[in-house]
């Protein structure tokens, strides 16, 4: 069995939840989503996880917009993630965040219309076999200074 969580954040993502929420006997998935938007039929949903950095490490994929916390956090840890950026909000930042890690190969990316044309089990399975590059953070090396500075 593939231990999938999807997990959306605080803001509404209907379109990626309509896609992942079908039935399977080879996928157990959980969905994390806000209580204010859709709700899974097939599937557990939770609007929030207490220790996500923790939890994360119970599932073999995990399944995220393309926020920048849930991103960036999930690379550091070296978990295994799909993302898809969420166009269905007014500003349009996720999009640059995904084109990022597309060029860098960082994650396996996709967008809700190339994710319309696949089937569900069809995307976890490519996004397990995608082999991403290692993820290197650039280190912030002024903060001795900036608290020098502030005495």
């Amino acid at each position: 069995m593939i231990k999938v969580l999807v997990s959306l954040g605080t803001t509404r993502f209907d379109g990626l939840i309509s896609f992942f929420d079908v039935a399977s006997d080879n996928i157990e998935l959980l969905f994390q989503c806000p209580k204010n938007g859709m709700q899974p039929k097939h599937w557990p949903a939770i609007d929030f996880i207490d220790d996500f950095k923790s939890k994360v490490n119970d599932y073999d994929l995990v399944i995220t917009h393309c926020g920048a916390g849930n991103v960036y956090s999930l690379l550091e840890r070296k978990i295994t993630l799909c993302v898809v950026p969420n166009l269905e909000r007014s500003d349009k930042h996720q999009l640059e965040l995904a084109e990022y890690l597309t060029q860098n190969g960082l994650a396996y990316v996709l967008s809700l219309s190339s994710v319309a044309k696949s089937s569900t089990e069809g995307i976890i399975h490519e996004a397990l076999a995608f082999e991403p590059n290692e993820y290197c953070p650039d280190k912030f090396f002024k903060t001795k200074e900036i608290l020098d500075f502030f005495g």
